[in-house]
């Protein structure tokens, strides 16, 4: 998970040189403060404050060990749940494409592929 509070604190060590850092990352400070109290970075501004600190992206996450259900907290275990479902569902699907379909189907199938 991004860690918000790295970024902040880095950024907080600019000083005076804040409005060089918003306009080398591309936003403006309205834009940049915006983003961190709605957590909603795009990767692309990520990118460009870990060129200007010279930081690997790995830095601004933290962590997450997923071992069990038990350590991930409710609502992102059934989002990962759910992924994981929809990827199973779209391998079955894949998989049945590969067969010949019945030939009640036959007709149906051709006038989707058209």
């Amino acid at each position: 998970m991004l860690n918000y509070k790295k970024i902040s604190t880095l950024v907080k060590s600019i000083g005076s040189s804040k409005m060089e850092f918003y306009k080398l990352i591309g936003v403006t400070p309205t834009g940049f403060r915006q983003t961190m109290e709605k957590k909603t970075m795009k990767v692309d501004t990520l990118e460009r404050i870990a060129i200007y600190f010279d930081k690997p992206i790995s830095y601004f996450f933290d962590e997450v060990e997923i071992t069990s259900p038990e350590t991930v907290p409710k609502d992102k275990y059934y989002e990962l749940l759910e992924k994981y479902n929809n990827c199973l569902e779209e391998k079955d699907i894949l998989s049945k494409s590969d067969e010949e379909p019945a030939p009640a189907n036959k007709k149906r199938i051709k006038s989707v592929h058209k």
